[in-house]
This record gives structure tokens, sequence and C-alpha cells, in this order.
């Protein structure tokens, strides 16, 4: 969804993990919190900038159109971290990030497994070297310093209580609508870290429900999947204008 707001893509030379020479996915762990705050907080705001500063495209306008078209409503399970599906317009209460969110806090050493928004970050970033040139933002129980509430590689420092409550919510929403008919929209999903396209192969299969899998790069299909080979704004318009004609039809 964030390559059509003109986010890179999280791998790949240009991708989210990667800065020049550096590999930050070898680094970002939630000890490099603990030993390197500067240093991690200065890769991590660098790329919040991104996503403050890009505006959610018009693909999530439709996906927002198809949504409001279904008897027993949606929800929405995304490993993004962006924040733009709340900035689309879509309610937290039908919103699960599994990777969690980086526009909310915890303390790095879990002090608490308290969750909190996070401010206006306006801290200055070397752009030589990417690190902080500020003390980091400090949990509010502790004084040690806060963390992102993102999910990180290898993580067993996540707080994961927001996500916990956004999962009960998901799972009453799937009980709420067995028995229903159930499409799943599967956008830009990958591979490498492949927790939203097992998600949805899953659910497919359990509910024998329709899969429509949008995706440029790769749009292998199984027996339940229908694929649309093309960027997540192109795809869910098409869907959308396609639905709006059956409507008038």
């Amino acid at each position: 969804m964030g390559v059509d707001s003109g986010l890179p893509d999280y791998r790949g030379s240009l991708g989210f993990w990667r800065a020049g020479d550096v590999n930050f996915e070898e680094l970002s762990t939630g000890q490099w919190f603990i030993e390197d705050p500067a240093a991690a907080w200065g890769f991590f705001l660098s790329k919040q900038r991104l996503f403050e500063r890009a505006i959610p495209h018009s693909g999530y306008d439709a996906l927002r159109s198809i949504a409001g078209r279904m008897s027993r409503g949606s929800f929405i399970f995304s490993s993004n971290i962006d924040g733009h599906f709340e900035r689309a317009g879509f309610s937290n209460a039908s919103l699960l990030e599994c990777h969690g969110s980086g526009a909310y806090l915890q303390c790095s050493r879990m002090c608490t497994r308290d969750v909190w928004p996070a401010p206006q970050l306006d801290m200055r970033i070397d752009p030589t070297t990417l690190r902080l040139q500020a003390p980091p933002p400090a949990c509010p129980r502790c004084g040690h310093p806060a963390r992102p509430n993102v999910l990180l590689f290898g993580d067993n420092m996540w707080t994961c209580s927001r996500h916990a409550e956004q999962n009960k919510r998901y799972r009453a929403w799937r009980d709420m609508t067995r028995g229903a008919d159930l499409v799943i929209i599967e956008v830009g999903a990958g591979t490498v870290i492949p927790t939203v396209r097992e998600q949805c192969e899953a659910i497919a299969s359990e509910r024998d429900a329709p899969h429509i899998r949008v995706n440029p790069a790769e749009a292998d299909h199984s027996a339940h999947t229908i694929t649309l080979k093309m960027g997540a704004c192109a795809g869910l318009t098409l869907l959308d204008k396609l639905l709006r004609t059956r409507a008038q039809g």
C-alpha cells in the first residue's frame, strides 16, 4: 500500500531497511534501543518522517468504498507500521496492525506494558551518521529511553498489549461473520515475511472464500486466488469501479 504513496518498499537497495551500505535489518532489535538509542532513534525517525510527509493514495478511498458496501462491515489486517489506514479514515476499532505502529511508543526495557501515542518528535538527526542529536523520548514511568511500539527482528522486547486488544476485536469480528459470505482482498503482501499473505490464504481456505491478490511482482496464486498483477492504487480502484458498475447494472 505504501509504495503508491511514494514510500520505499521494505527491501532492495532503496528499501526501508537499508541506508547506503548499512543493513538495518541486522541491527533492528529491541536491544538496539537500549545499547545505542541515538542510532536506533535516528534511523527510525528518518523513516517516520517519510510516513508523515506521504499522503495516503486514492486506493485507500477505493478500499473504504468497497468496505462500505459490505453488510457485516470489514476488518483491516496490516503489517504496515506507517499509520496510513487511520489517516485515510479507517477506524482503529476495525484495524489489526500485526507488527505494531510507529505512531505509538513503549518503554525500551518493558518496565510497563503501557503503550502511548507518540508526541510530535521535532528532533535533529545528523544527515551523515543518521544519529539523533538530542536525548531520545523517555518512558514516563522509569525514565529510560522509549522506543516505537513496532515489532522488530527477533524482538522479545515488544510490548504487545495494544496488538492484543486489536487481535481480540479481529477475532470477535471473524466469529460474527461466520456463516456469511466473505471476500479477502490482499494487497502487496510479500513472501520474505509472509505474515499477511499466510493469514489471507489460511482464511480463504478455512472459509472457502474468494481471495483477491493485488500484487505487481509476487502474484502467484492458489486454488482460491484471483490475481491482479498491478499496484495497490490501480488494483483497488479497478475493484471499486467494477463493484459500482455491478450495483448500477
